[in-house]
């Protein structure tokens, strides 16, 4: 009896846990990222307004990131034929491959903007990257942070609460 109602209980809870984390991902977890991508596009439009296009812009993107941005953040400014113009990250940014098949960077040069999240190859961890084109129109400025969503929360957490 006392063992048919604690798996009743458990199944009862699991189900709760269940719901409670669809109901996270789709009305919470959704206008967290769309939020964070907002505030991305943002700070993206203040560094493409600060940039020299005509000048060094490895110089300009290493100057703005110490100055003003996180340690955790990312600027990349790609030309139109997908070579990396500068990255805030790499030293010699003429070395990297090309960015022009990367989701949002084709995105960005067909609607203006465009994002992505995915595993980046040179971090190694899960990133959100949002891009828009630049207001001349011949580069795209891509901003990539660390993004990790409420599924690979859940899934971390989920084994702790069994």
């Amino acid at each position: 009896m006392k063992r048919a109602i604690l798996l009743r209980f458990v199944v009862i809870l699991l189900l709760a846990l269940a719901v409670s984390g669809a109901f996270s991902y789709y009305f919470i977890g959704r206008n967290m990222l769309a939020h964070d991508k907002s505030a991305m596009l943002n700070t993206i439009r203040a560094v493409d307004y600060a940039l020299d296009y005509g000048r060094d812009l490895q110089e300009q993107v290493e100057k703005l990131h110490a100055a003003a941005m996180d340690e955790n953040s990312r600027i990349t400014v790609i030309a139109s034929d997908g070579t990396v113009a500068a990255d805030s990250e790499i030293d010699r940014p003429d070395v990297m491959e090309n960015h022009l098949e990367r989701e949002e960077v084709q995105e960005a040069f067909a609607k203006g903007t465009g994002s992505d999240t995915r595993s980046s190859e040179s971090v190694g961890e899960s990133m959100l990257y949002v891009a828009a084109r630049s207001t001349g129109g011949d580069y795209v400025v891509r901003m990539a942070v660390p993004y990790t969503n409420l599924i690979d929360y859940m899934i971390t957490i989920f084994p702790v609460l069994l």
